[in-house]
């Protein structure tokens, strides 16, 4: 039986967790942007440690969301700019 140590990162981990959070709600103003970001600042952290495969998708759903939530101000951008002037 073998003695090996089990390594795990556990930043990485939560930073997985607090990014697929952040997915979930991304849409969510102000609230779902800073859950974005501390996600994604948990992820990079992260990336300094072994293994990094959490970490790395966390960084990649942070991206995902950061995308979502461009998208979703573009919509209401152009949801508003068509509104009649009165």
């Amino acid at each position: 039986m073998s003695n090996q140590e089990k390594s795990s990162n556990g930043i990485g981990l939560a930073g997985f967790i607090v990014s697929l959070v952040g997915l979930f709600t991304a849409w969510v103003p102000i609230v779902g942007w800073i859950i974005v970001i501390v996600g994604a600042i948990l992820s990079a952290v992260g990336l300094t440690k072994e293994p990094k495969t959490f970490a790395i998708v966390g960084i990649i759903l942070s991206g995902l969301s950061v995308l979502w939530i461009l998208a979703v101000l573009l919509i209401f951008a152009d949801a508003a700019s068509s509104l009649p002037a009165y």
